[in-house]
């Protein structure tokens, strides 16, 4: 009995030293960003880091990113071992963010479809009309920023902080590295918000930011590749990101589960549309996998982790 719980509790101690590892980590990023901010206030910058584009957004990630790879070295790991197997089959890394780009970029269409087949989408054709060559290279800039902002965001929540809570395969170690780590993808997401802090609004917010993370997750374990992940991030982002560039559909979300908002990641449906896809990416994990696999999306126990 007594070795049992010896064992339990020293199989329990990569978790916890992780897990406390992480929060000694977020404090750290909290107060660098809370001082930052603090002296761009004070000193009249007129930047913010909580700005969704531009120099806050970036001065952000130049804040958080250092933090990272410093942790990370100093718990023993190379910040960027991980990418060494993609770098050494570049080809397959980017035929996997291909397909899933494209997957989740069809997905978006046919979802819009039907809603259209439903009336609550239509073809803009004064929006059409004024397209012009140089909406399209706006719009294409802004799609660039996308593919950074997804390889940036997944490099940080999943690269860095689903691998270090994932330190084996185990079911698990492996649903509770997800939950937490969508938990932190959404959370983190609040920094840049500055709408009404209605509690039903912030709720569905971080609810469909949750499951977001979820289908990242569940995309990086059953492909074994970031770039999967990454695909997936920017098809989605970046078809979204189009449409509001463009304005060339007329969407009118007036039901509740369209969510009553032109936010998509408050509408229920939306929500549905990522338990589907995830479900599909799982279910078809074998064959992405042979097609696509690079690393297995774990973090193994440093040496001074008792197992």
């Amino acid at each position: 009995m007594g070795h049992r719980l010896a064992s339990g509790i020293h199989r329990r101690k990569p978790a916890l030293s992780r897990y406390i590892s992480l929060f000694s980590l977020f404090l750290v990023v909290f107060v660098a960003c809370a001082a930052v901010e603090l002296v761009l206030r004070v000193s009249g910058a007129g930047i913010s880091l909580r700005d969704t584009k531009g120099i806050g957004q970036v001065g952000l990630f130049l804040i958080i990113i250092p933090i990272l790879i410093v942790f990370a070295a100093r718990r023993g790991g190379g910040p960027l071992v991980y990418l060494k197997p993609y770098f050494a089959d570049l080809p397959r890394a980017l035929a996997g963010f291909a397909v899933m780009w494209i997957q989740a970029v069809i997905l978006m269409i046919v979802a819009y479809f039907l809603l259209g087949l439903m009336g609550y989408v239509s073809w803009s054709a004064s929006a059409w009309d004024n397209f012009s060559m140089q909406l399209l290279g706006k719009t294409l800039t802004a799609l660039l920023v996308v593919l950074v902002l997804a390889y940036t965001e997944e490099h940080i929540f999943r690269a860095f902080v689903f691998r270090h809570l994932r330190y084996n395969d185990t079911p698990v170690v492996t649903i509770a590295a997800l939950i937490v780590g969508s938990m932190i993808f959404s959370a983190s997401h609040l920094i840049s918000y500055k709408d009404g802090w209605e509690f039903a609004q912030v709720a569905s917010l971080l609810f469909g930011l949750f499951l977001l993370g979820g289908l990242f997750a569940i995309t990086y374990i059953a492909t074994g590749s970031l770039a999967c992940s990454i695909g997936v991030h920017s098809g989605l982002l970046g078809f979204k990101v189009f449409l509001r560039r463009t304005d060339i559909l007329d969407y009118q979300p007036d039901v509740w589960w369209l969510g009553g908002t032109t936010d998509v990641r408050l509408a229920p449906i939306s929500w549905l549309l990522m338990v589907l896809i995830a479900a599909i990416t799982w279910a078809t994990r074998h064959e992405l996998r042979r097609r696509f696999y690079i690393e297995p999306a774990v973090s193994p126990p440093l040496p001074d982790e008792k197992l």
